[in-house]
C-alpha cells in the first residue's frame, strides 16, 4: 500500500513532466493528462490511499494492543460514512489535494456519485473484513480499563471477579496504569493477582508478539542478501529487534531482555 500510495503521488506531482515525455513518444495515454477529470479522480486517488495507509501506519507497532487496533479501525470506518455523506453534498475538504484541483469550481454530479459510490465500496470491504457482530472488545472491557467498576457485567470466574474488584480499589495500580500501557500494566499485575492477569494477558499479546515476529522477518531480509547468504546473523537479529541504545550499561540491556521475555512468554 505504501508503495502504490507513493506511486500515485508521484504521478500527480510530475504529470506536466510525465505529459510531455509521453507526447515526445507519441503515446494516446498523454490525453490523459489534459483530461481535468482524469486529473481530478488521480487526485483523489492520491488522497484516499494517503489516508489508508497513515492507518495501516496506525496499526503497526510493539505495544499496539487488539483494542487500539479496534478502536482505530471503528473510527475509520465512521469517518467513510461521514465523507460519503459530505460527498453528497458537495464538500470534498477532507481531500486536500483535490479541493486545490477542483479550485472554486463546482464538481459534477457525476464525479460525486462516483467518489460516494467509491467510499462506499472501502466501507464494504471494511465492514466485511471487521464486522460489527465479531467486535473483539466485546466482554473485555475490564481489560481496556480495570478500574470502571462493572463487575457482574462480564464472564469471568469468581476468583477472577474478586480481583478485579482488589485492583479497582488498589490506588497504587491506578498510578501504573495511568502511566503505562496495557501489556506493561498487566504484567506488573501478574505478581499479586496471577489468574485475571494470565487472562488479560492472552488478549493483549497476540498483537505485540506477532508485530515482533514480522520485525524480526524484516531484519533478516535486509541483513542476509544475496551478497552475504551465509553470514550468521544471530548477534545482528538480535540487536536490530533489541534496539538498545548505544551507551546503554549492561543493567539496562539485562533489564529490557527480561521485560521482552516476560511480554513475549
Amino acid at each position: 500500500m505504501v508503495i502504490q500510495r507513493k506511486s500515485l503521488l508521484r504521478v500527480f506531482e510530475l504529470r506536466e513532466s510525465l505529459q510531455i515525455f509521453i507526447l515526445e513518444k507519441k503515446s494516446p495515454l498523454a490525453a490523459h493528462f489534459s483530461d481535468k477529470v482524469w486529473v481530478t479522480q488521480l487526485a483523489y486517488l492520491w488522497n484516499i490511499f494517503n489516508l489508508l495507509n497513515e492507518l495501516n501506519l496506525c496499526l503497526q507497532g510493539k505495544m499496539k494492543t487488539v483494542f487500539k487496533l479496534t478502536d482505530k479501525v471503528a473510527a475509520f470506518k465512521a469517518k467513510l460514512e461521514l465523507w460519503g455523506r459530505r460527498v453528497n453534498r458537495g464538500i470534498f475538504n477532507m481531500f486536500q489535494t483535490l479541493v486545490g484541483i477542483l479550485g472554486e469550481t463546482e464538481p459534477k454530479h457525476s464525479f460525486s456519485q462516483l467518489v460516494h459510490d467509491h467510499l462506499s465500496l472501502i466501507l464494504k470491504e471494511f465492514v466485511r473484513y471487521f464486522p460489527t457482530t465479531k467486535d473483539t472488545r466485546t466482554g473485555k472491557g475490564w481489560i481496556y480499563d480495570p478500574f470502571v467498576n462493572k463487575s457482574g457485567e462480564y464472564s469471568m470466574s469468581v476468583q477472577e471477579e474478586d480481583q478485579l474488584l482488589e485492583i479497582a480499589n488498589d490506588c497504587g495500580l491506578k498510578t501504573a496504569f495511568e502511566t503505562t500501557t496495557l501489556p506493561v500494566f498487566w504484567n506488573k499485575v501478574m505478581a499479586e493477582y496471577p489468574e485475571i492477569a494470565t487472562t488479560a494477558l492472552k488478549s493483549l499479546l497476540p498483537f505485540p508478539t506477532t508485530y515482533m515476529c514480522e520485525e524480526g522477518f524484516s531484519a533478516v531480509t535486509a541483513t542476509k542478501t544475496k551478497q552475504r547468504n551465509k553470514l550468521d546473523i544471530s548477534n545482528t537479529l538480535r540487536a536490530s529487534c533489541l534496539r538498545l541504545p548505544a551507551d546503554g550499561t549492561v543493567s539496562l540491556q539485562r533489564n529490557k531482555l527480561r521485560v521482552l521475555i516476560d511480554l513475549t512468554f
